[in-house]
């Protein structure tokens, strides 16, 4: 067995985050968000019904539409068949056989069903227990999500899931780069877990799997001109976490004409813009070999974290119609593409629906792009 192949610390914290997300452990942590979830949907449910909200919610216009009984006899399904899916997904780990969660589906489907039968703050917190479901389970769904040809994970989501939960890892595991088991671009791996391009110091890594038939390694994410570019002149610490710095690089002689448009508005430099408008552009993908990069079982090193700076992560929620209070991108349940830019000042549109609020949530992710 060979060891002679290097992790950088930046592929090392890549390679603790997949397994991380990956992990039976992480699956279980969503199907208990999904349980917390259940226990309360039944508890408002059976107040509703012990209140007998739904005598006043039906009308000749909507019927029972507004009525808990509508909701207990279609919305929950949605939840239901995702804690199956997700009890499903735990039984195949013994298999080796990896999916995406339907998260999306079940924000979806509960998204088309009232909750007029419940009180303001049971909906509110409905809503963030959903959101919290969701983001957590998009971590886990884009380490394996092989819909495409290349993986979600590219430099930039890495450093904003590191940001997010580096505070998980006070150490990281010790790995050890398996030289002897190669992959390929395109097929299953031999074994199952995190694989690292044997070509390429600045391409992402990913994971794949043995078992079932969707675990194949695809294209490698990595820099192209312009990223490269932007980590010279940027720097690994800075890199997209530094709008000052990137702005300055997007607004470079070479590069103004790259991303005028997106980074200056009406002759007013939009400097918070700068490391999403880099991040669309910075990117490539091509099929190359990986190997293996194996966990050194009870084995941990300790790490300096200067490279990656933290992100201070915000909780900001504006309901429609209101101000925004702060420049930067939100989006908002009612609309799964409704992300987008706002200016402070701005008034934060309304979504037409008779079922849901439009209320605008802070992205914590500022700079991914999607």
């Amino acid at each position: 067995m060979s060891s002679s192949f290097e992790l950088t610390l930046w592929q090392k914290k890549q390679a603790a985050l997949l397994y991380h997300f990956t992990s039976l452990e992480y699956l279980r942590g969503l199907q208990q968000r999904i349980h917390d979830l259940m226990k309360f949907a039944d508890k408002t449910l059976d107040l509703a019904k012990l209140e007998n909200r739904d005598s006043v919610l039906i009308d000749s216009r909507w019927g029972n539409r507004n009525t808990s009984q509508n909701w207990s006899d279609n919305a929950w399904g949605f939840v239901a068949d995702f804690e199956l899916d997700v009890a499903r997904d735990i039984a195949l780990r013994s298999f080796e056989k990896y999916d995406r969660s339907g998260a999306d589906q079940c924000a979806r489907g509960l998204n088309e069903y009232s909750m007029a039968w419940a009180t303001q703050s049971e909906e509110d917190e409905f809503r963030v227990m959903i959101e919290s479901i969701s983001e957590y389970a998009r971590l886990m769904d884009n380490a394996l999500d092989k819909t495409t040809n290349e993986s979600r994970f590219k430099d930039f989501n890495f450093a904003c899931a590191w940001a997010k939960c580096k505070h998980q890892f006070s150490k990281l595991p010790k790995f050890r780069v398996r030289t002897d088991v190669e992959g390929n671009t395109g097929c299953k791996p031999f074994r199952t877990g995190v694989y690292v391009p044997t070509d390429d110091p600045n391409g992402s890594l990913q994971f794949g799997w043995s078992g079932g038939t969707l675990g194949k390694l695809i294209n490698c994410n990595t820099f192209n001109e312009i990223g490269k570019d932007a980590l010279i002149a940027v720097g690994r610490r800075d890199l997209w976490f530094n709008e000052q710095k990137m702005f300055l690089f997007a607004t470079s002689a070479k590069y103004i004409e790259e991303f005028r448009e997106r980074v200056i508005w009406d002759g007013v430099p939009q400097v918070d813009l700068a490391p999403s408008a880099v991040a669309r552009k910075a990117f490539t993908a091509r099929p190359t070999t990986w190997y293996f990069v194996e966990v050194v079982e009870g084995e941990f090193e300790t790490y300096d974290d200067n490279d990656i700076p933290g992100v201070i992560l915000k909780r900001i929620r504006v309901e429609g119609g209101d101000v925004c209070p702060e420049s930067g991108y939100y989006f908002t349940p009612v609309n799964p593409t409704s992300r987008r830019h706002f200016k402070q000042g701005e008034i934060m549109p309304i979504f037409q629906s008779t079922l849901w609020k439009t209320i605008w949530q802070w992205d914590e992710q500022q700079m991914c792009a999607r």
